[in-house]
This record gives C-alpha cells, sequence and structure tokens, in this order.
C-alpha cells in the first residue's frame, strides 16, 4: 500500500519563494541592463546624426582625463537660433583641440539616481554610439543568456512549488 505525502517530503516553502525572488530580480535587472543599453545607444546614435537635440556649434574649450585612459571634451555650445550659450560635455570623433569649432546638437540628459548628468553635445564627426553597440552586443549578450536563464530558472522553480502544495493539498498519494 501506498504512503502518504507528508509536508517532511517537501523543501521549506521559503526554500522556493527566496530563489524565486533572486531569479525575479536577476532577470529583471538583466533586462534594465539590455534597456539602459539599447537607449542610450539609441540616443548617441540620433544625436550624432542630428536626428534629435538642438542644432548649434560648440567650442572645445578644455580636455580631461575621463578615466581608463579615455580623454573628454567640455566647452560651450551656442545654438543656431540664436538663444544663450551653454556649458557642455563634448562628445566629437576628433581631437579635443582647444579651440576647436563643430556642428553640433545639445541633449539635455535625465539625471541618474545619485549622478548630475550635464547637457551633452554630440559632434557631427561623433562616432560614440558605436561604443554603444559594442557594449550591447559583449555585454548584453552575457546579461541575456544570464537573464533567460534565472527566468527559466524562476519558472521551474514556481512550477515545483504549485506541484508540492498541490500534493499536500489534495493529499496525493506516492506511485
Amino acid at each position: 500500500m501506498a504512503s502518504q505525502w507528508t509536508t517532511e517530503d517537501y523543501p521549506d516553502p521559503l526554500f522556493y519563494l527566496k530563489y524565486l525572488a533572486l531569479c525575479a530580480v536577476v532577470t529583471a535587472a538583466c533586462g534594465w541592463l539590455l534597456y539602459g543599453m539599447a537607449a542610450g545607444g539609441v540616443e548617441a546614435y540620433r544625436a550624432s546624426h542630428g536626428e534629435i537635440g538642438i542644432p548649434g556649434t560648440v567650442t572645445i574649450e578644455r580636455e580631461y582625463d575621463a578615466g581608463m585612459g579615455m580623454m573628454a571634451c567640455e566647452g560651450t555650445f551656442t545654438p543656431d537660433d540664436g538663444g544663450a550659450a551653454v556649458e557642455a560635455a563634448i562628445e566629437t570623433g576628433g581631437p579635443c583641440a582647444k579651440g576647436r569649432t563643430l556642428d553640433a546638437w545639445l541633449v539635455e540628459n535625465e539625471p541618474i539616481v545619485g549622478l548630475e548628468r550635464r547637457p551633452t553635445a554630440w559632434g557631427d564627426d561623433s562616432r560614440e554610439w558605436i561604443g554603444y553597440v559594442i557594449a550591447l552586443a559583449l555585454i548584453g549578450l552575457v546579461a541575456l543568456l544570464v537573464g533567460v536563464s534565472f527566468g527559466v530558472a524562476a519558472v521551474a522553480l514556481l512550477y515545483a512549488f504549485l506541484r508540492d502544495l498541490a500534493r499536500l493539498v489534495v493529499g496525493f498519494r506516492r506511485p
């Protein structure tokens, strides 16, 4: 005669909930990372091609070390419509030579939690968007694989939890 399933035959319900929550958080974080990288790349591409932003001219005034051996430019952006000049970070494909002037489009950046972001002037020669594409391809692939893996694990854990709960409630018998 088959014996009845008992609560000792199943993991603690918190086991399922802890790992289900972990899987959900990792999956959401990977999705957020992919979205942020894709949105940044699209904005960079569109701004450097004049599809978004305020058209004008930018003059490079200084160069500074942005870390990891990269140099960044700062300068003054003057809108074509004659508006007030704005201090901005400058994205350019060329050197940060003081006094260099180029056509650009100004994009007002949304602040990130804990970070103050300045307006960015995207020069017509900027190729910064290519970095987003490369990063999205490399990091994005890893994030996608991790996110999907944890998503599948979350579904498996949810299924196991509901199966075990049904066995306890209905009183299934062992085979």
